[in-house]
């Protein structure tokens, strides 16, 4: 699962899609997917299925596990168990059918507090959102801001309504914030802040996503690229081989890590036993059965920028400069992807990818969003157009991030728009419908 995965913008256009026919809550992660999400209790168990790969399993055959290994799988794993723990609840699974398409709509949440063009009334900026997760029954979508006194998200228990929320930070101004997953039975995200002419560095941890608990992590400024959980343990990477893990989302303790040169983490994730994580520079691949320890895997580099990792349905991808698939974490094959290129989440059940595309314009004006079951054969979920001014000069989408639950695909995409002289962040959620 990877934090941005290359895409960076400034206004969240949250896309949900209400693809995967109906059924349990079920929660996801493109996890890298862990991150993606798993989703909350009965809702996990679906979810849970891919997140970790023993999310799945425990999803399939009964709730409360599944709910709790899924939940951590989050994404990257915890997309498996959304679809096949499905039944968890006993409710119906949602449509699992390879090339299932999606009927788009694009809404307006009218949500000005996470996407402002200009400094807000504090001095800072709110420019859409970093990602976003479902779990417990409901979907948080966390803000991209700077320089302001709170953090802020937005929420859903139905992926169309949508609020807006701000909460005091732990201390001081926020600077960056990292992705939202939900992991070990909850949301979790982490802030950078500006405190006293330095730096503090907070995990924010909640249940239901509607109030958050701030724990402090450091009296410095930690880059978090992205975490992932197995669900007992959460392992964050971030920028200058600072890697961090927790049993309770509460204590985080360092390393060892890679103890090989001296770079950033790329990404990280967590799938049927083994963890994954790649730096950037020399561009190497490592894995490890405890999350601390790491072995170069032979033979598998992206010289000078990495791998982005994703896991689900027992598969692994890799992608850097170029793609590859894994059975066993161990040994890859390359892949040439098809249809849209963008970076896969694991959710719902299966791999997304999106981008966007030119239709008539000078612009693109469309996106464009495929899905896999094994990481090999894609097939397209369908597209949609873009609304923008008549007046437009420029648009650019980008994904953030993407979460499944209740048989709807949300996925986070930044929107800018320039027109009439300026450039406009704006949020905005666009709803796929798969149906049974």
């Amino acid at each position: 699962m990877q934090i941005d995965r290359g895409w960076t913008g400034a206004v969240a256009l949250a896309l949900i899609l209400s693809s995967l026919g109906c059924g349990s809550d079920d929660g996801t992660k493109p996890s890298d997917d862990a991150n993606d999400d798993g989703g909350g209790a009965g809702d996990n168990g679906s979810e849970g299925s891919a997140g970790n790969g023993n999310g799945g399993n425990a999803g399939s055959n009964g709730d409360n596990n599944g709910n709790a290994a899924g939940n951590s799988g989050d994404s990257s794993n915890g997309s498996n168990t959304g679809a096949s723990g499905g039944n968890a609840n006993g409710e119906a699974k949602c449509n699992e059918a390879a090339d299932a398409m999606a009927t788009w709509t694009l809404l307006d949440p009218k949500l000005p507090e996470l996407g402002t063009p200009d400094q807000n009334a504090d001095g800072g900026k709110s420019l859409g959102f970093t990602g976003i997760a479902y779990g417990n029954g409901a979907w948080v979508a966390v803000a991209r801001n700077i320089g302001e006194d709170v953090i802020r998200w937005a929420r859903s228990e139905d992926g169309l309504s949508w609020t807006a929320h701000s909460q005091k930070t732990g201390a001081g101004t926020t600077f960056t914030n990292s992705r939202v997953h939900f992991v070990q039975g909850k949301f979790l995200f982490f802030g950078e802040h500006t405190y006293n002419g330095g730096a503090v560095s907070y995990a924010y941890v909640s249940t239901d996503g509607k109030t958050w608990t701030a724990n402090k992590m450091s009296d410095s400024r930690l880059v978090l690229d992205e975490f992932d959980s197995s669900g007992e343990l959460t392992v964050l990477a971030g920028h200058d081989m600072d890697m961090r893990s927790s049993s309770d989302l509460v204590t985080w303790i360092g390393g060892p890590g890679v103890t090989t040169g001296f770079y950033s983490y790329n990404d990280i994730a967590f799938g049927n036993g083994l963890w994954l994580t790649s730096i950037n520079g020399a561009g190497h691949l490592y894995s490890s059965q405890d999350g601390m320890n790491w072995t170069a895997v032979s033979g598998v580099t992206s010289p000078g920028r990495g791998f982005y990792m994703e896991y689900g349905n027992g598969v692994w991808i890799i992608f850097g400069s170029v793609w590859k698939l894994s059975s066993d974490g161990v040994t890859f094959t390359d892949t040439q992807a098809t249809g849209p290129v963008g970076a896969p989440r694991f959710t719902g059940g299966r791999f997304v990818t999106w981008r966007t595309e030119y239709s008539d314009k000078s612009y693109p004006d469309q996106l464009t969003v495929a899905s896999s079951l094994d990481g090999a054969a894609w097939h397209p979920m369908g597209s949609m157009m873009l609304e923008a001014p008549a007046d437009v000069i420029a648009l650019t989408a980008t994904g953030n991030d993407a979460a499944f639950g209740k048989c709807k695909l949300v996925i986070a995409v930044t929107l800018t728009v320039t027109a009439g002289g300026k450039s406009q962040v704006k949020p905005m959620f666009a709803v796929g419908a798969l149906g049974k």
